[in-house]
């Protein structure tokens, strides 16, 4: 099964680094809420821990995909 390709697949796919700057910005927000959640409720401290882990994980990721864009990184 073959189909035709013109050849500039690079030049013209999608970036999924726009998917990855949404979903990590979605993340933070999401842990933010969520650990606060838990600790103002008594919750366990470790799922403090862990929301804060994943908060710098977003934010790096988010510092990551900034500079690729600036770069003109496609992905």
């Amino acid at each position: 099964m073959s189909r035709d390709r013109a050849g500039d697949e690079a030049r013209t796919a999608r970036s999924p680094l726009v998917a990855r700057l949404v979903l990590a910005s979605f993340g933070i927000l999401l842990w933010i809420g969520l650990g606060a959640l838990a600790l103002v409720n008594g919750g366990p401290v470790w799922l403090g821990v862990i929301a804060v882990v994943l908060i710098v994980v977003s934010i790096i990721d988010i510092v990551v995909v900034s500079r690729r864009r600036a770069r003109g990184d496609t992905g």
